[in-house]
């Protein structure tokens, strides 16, 4: 229960200073909640978008990839990697 809510706090600092646009501290919060829960998908979706918008973007491929591995049907990564290999 704690652990769960600790990760939900974390993840959701990681989404609060991702619209902020302060990547580092999103990516900080969201390396801490994979952390908590390394088989979250959501977290390597959000990872993905944080060095996508921070122009890094082998690790946000990096990410995509990871979440396809984790969730081969998760059609906003699939999309979002085609577009990032197509270099847009």
């Amino acid at each position: 229960e704690k652990r769960y809510i600790l990760f939900k706090t974390l993840y959701s600092l990681g989404w609060l200073f991702y619209n902020e646009q302060n990547y580092a501290r999103a990516e900080e919060y969201y390396l801490k909640a994979r952390e908590l829960e390394p088989g979250n998908v959501e977290v390597y979706y959000w990872l993905a978008k944080v060095y996508e918008a921070d122009k890094e973007r082998r690790k946000a491929k990096k990410m995509l990839e990871k979440v396809l591995e984790i969730d081969p049907k998760h059609k906003p990564a699939k999309d979002k990697l085609l577009k990032l290999r197509r270099g847009r």
